[in-house]
C-alpha cells in the first residue's frame, strides 16, 4: 500500500491486485482524512476487504446455498405475484434453516439432502412440500448455470405417510347433511362465511378479495384472490378467473352478508 496526496488536503490510500476474470493487475484505493499511522492501518484493512470482495467469484463449485437462495428469490420476486412469492420466499428460508445456508451445492446429493429434511421433525406433507420447493430452486440454478448437475434431484423420494395413509380425495368434501352439521353450532358472521364458502366453492383468498360490486345478476365474478394480505389483481391460475352461478341457497346467504355488513 503506498499514500498520495490529494489537492483538497486529504489523501489517498492506493493498492494493487489482480483481477480473477482477466489475471491483469488493478489498482483500488480509499480516501483518509490524515497520513498517520492509525489512519494508514485502518486504511489498510478497508483495502483488504474490498480487495477480497472483489477477488470472490461465485461459481457452480463454491456457490452457496444462501447465495444460490438470494439469486432465485430476487427472480422469483419478478415472475411471481406478490402474495406467491411472499410464500416461496418463506418456503425457501426454511430450507436454509434445515439444510444449512453455508452449505456448497455442489457437493450436496440425494442421500443428505432426503436426510437432513426428514430428520427435520416436519409432517410428510410439509417434508414433501419441502422438497418441491428445493428441486424448483436447484433446476433454476441449473438453468442459469448457477449449478452444474440437477440428475441426482430425481433420487430424492416423497415421504409417505405410513401411519395415516394416502388421503382420499373425496375426504376432503362435506356431504349435505354433514354441512349441516357443522354449521349448527354456528352463528353469525362464521355460520354465514361457512355457508357461503361450501355453497360458492371459492378459496378463503377469493372470498377476502371479494367487493360487493363483484355480485350481481351473473354471479360472482372472481378477478382476484388475497394471500397474506395482499391482494393479487389476478387470481392464482387463469382458470381461477370465472364466474360462479348463484343459485338460490346462495343467494340467500348472500343477501344476509350484505344486510350484515350494511349494519356494521
Amino acid at each position: 500500500m503506498w499514500i498520495e496526496p490529494l489537492k483538497n488536503g486529504k489523501f489517498r490510500a492506493v493498492e494493487r491486485y489482480e483481477d480473477p476474470l482477466t489475471g491483469k493487475e488493478k489498482k483500488i484505493s480509499v480516501t483518509i482524512d490524515r497520513n498517520t499511522a492509525p489512519a494508514r492501518k485502518a486504511a489498510q484493512k478497508t483495502l483488504e476487504e474490498k480487495i477480497q470482495g472483489k477477488q470472490h467469484i461465485t461459481t457452480k463449485d463454491n456457490i452457496t446455498l444462501v447465495e444460490l437462495a438470494d439469486r432465485y428469490l430476487a427472480n422469483q420476486k419478478q415472475e411471481l405475484k406478490p402474495s406467491s412469492y411472499i410464500q416461496t420466499d418463506h418456503h425457501i428460508r426454511q430450507l436454509m434453516k434445515i439444510i444449512g445456508p453455508d452449505c456448497i451445492v455442489s457437493r450436496l446429493a440425494a442421500g443428505i439432502v432426503s436426510d437432513k429434511l426428514r430428520s427435520a421433525g416436519k409432517t410428510p406433507y410439509t417434508t414433501n412440500r419441502d422438497m418441491k420447493y428445493f428441486k424448483a430452486m436447484i433446476r433454476w440454478g441449473y438453468v442459469h448455470d448457477l449449478v452444474d448437475n440437477k440428475e441426482w434431484l430425481d433420487k430424492i423420494q416423497k415421504v409417505t405417510d405410513r401411519q395415516n395413509g394416502i388421503e382420499k380425495t373425496e375426504e376432503k368434501y362435506l356431504e349435505s347433511e354433514e354441512l349441516k352439521k357443522l354449521v349448527t353450532g354456528m352463528e353469525g358472521q362464521d355460520r354465514l362465511i361457512t355457508e357461503f364458502l361450501a355453497l360458492s366453492g371459492l378459496r378463503i383468498g377469493e372470498l377476502l378479495a371479494l367487493e360487493d360490486s363483484d355480485i350481481d345478476g351473473e354471479g360472482i365474478h372472481i378477478t382476484k384472490d388475497m394471500y397474506n394480505g395482499v391482494i393479487n389483481e389476478t387470481p392464482k391460475t387463469d382458470s381461477s378467473n370465472r364466474v360462479v352461478y348463484v343459485q338460490p341457497e346462495l343467494a340467500s346467504v348472500v343477501a344476509k352478508i350484505r344486510r350484515l355488513t350494511r349494519a356494521v
